[in-house]
């Protein structure tokens, strides 16, 4: 089965470089095809998507789906399209009075088969968005998503049918990191924990393929003595409480005028359950994503408990 698995990658990976040798230098009007492709598929599984996520979470709320994965990744594929020939534009540089009076310029090239690794708490959005940047560009795609979220991975395959020439979710096994690095892809994009991306930097390093690392790490926020609390609470309120908390731009910690410190904590509360209800159980926020991540947080808990 592992072997099996191994000859798809392969095979996928192999398709890929020949289609894109085939045609290396799209015009305008077949890029934006495939963008329009992307949008209109997205927009036509828009109730499946939230299904799926819904499923790897147990419950997730359509709302989060909505904002911080459908909407953002329709508005890339609209900027995009908006840009594109723009960026297709060949750029002039100056030669410099030595090379008078040739002249320079820099023709924009595909890199040739992209790779993205996606973490789990915004499947679609942190796949698709670098995934159509790397499209406008006319590079290949292969997506490895999380196998947190096996539900979404499926309706993504779904969604990329129709291009996945272009742009396609490859299967993920225990142990596949050996072949994965083997292969000499161009690029690598991944979001995820530092611990993680230094594994993924050692794991491609043999073929010195050049990477982009986005790593979660700490947000802090400051508040100043000037501020009015029940704004700056509302603001703070809806970028932590989104996708139930599990958000790596969300404010980790809080500097606060000491003066205030009682009233902001008073004033988030009271914003919390006003927001959420004081049902508990009325399904209005985003579960933890698997049993892992609850435990993880609880730790946490009982670590700031004990300090």
């Amino acid at each position: 089965m592992k072997k099996d698995k191994e000859i798809i990658l392969n095979e996928q990976f192999n398709v890929m470089k020949k289609d894109y040798n085939n045609k290396p230098f799209p015009t305008y009007e077949e890029r934006k095809e495939i963008l329009l492709s992307l949008k209109k598929s997205i927009l036509d599984n828009e109730q499946k998507i939230y299904q799926s996520l819904n499923k790897d979470y147990w419950y997730r709320s359509e709302f989060d789906t909505l904002i911080s994965d459908i909407v953002p990744i329709v508005w890339m594929i609209n900027y995009s399209l908006k840009n594109l020939k723009k960026w297709m534009r060949k750029s002039r540089r100056h030669s410099g009075l030595f090379l008078f009076p040739s002249k320079v310029e820099v023709h924009y090239q595909p890199l040739w088969v992209v790779w993205v690794i996606t973490p789990w708490n915004f499947p679609i959005y942190l796949s698709l968005w670098p995934a159509i940047q790397a499209i406008a560009a006319w590079n290949r795609v292969l997506i490895k998503m999380s196998e947190t979220t096996p539900e979404t991975t499926k309706i993504m395959k779904k969604v990329l049918s129709t291009i996945s020439k272009h742009i396609d979710v490859i299967d993920w096994w225990p142990g596949s990191w050996s072949v994965f690095s083997r292969l000499p892809f161009n690029h690598l994009i991944f979001t995820g924990s530092s611990y993680t991306g230094k594994s993924v930097a050692k794991a491609v390093a043999d073929n010195l393929t050049p990477i982009t690392l986005e790593l979660g790490w700490k947000s802090p926020t400051i508040i100043a003595d000037d501020i009015c609390i029940e704004s700056v609470v509302n603001s703070i309120m809806i970028w932590k409480i989104t996708n139930g908390w599990q958000i790596c731009v969300a404010p980790d910690y809080i500097f606060v005028p000491e003066n205030k410190k009682d009233k902001f904590i008073k004033t988030f509360i009271k914003s919390y359950w006003e927001y959420y209800d004081t049902n508990l159980f009325n399904n209005n926020q985003t579960h933890v994503v698997s049993n892992k991540q609850f435990e993880r947080l609880n730790n946490m808990i009982e670590h700031a408990k004990t300090k």
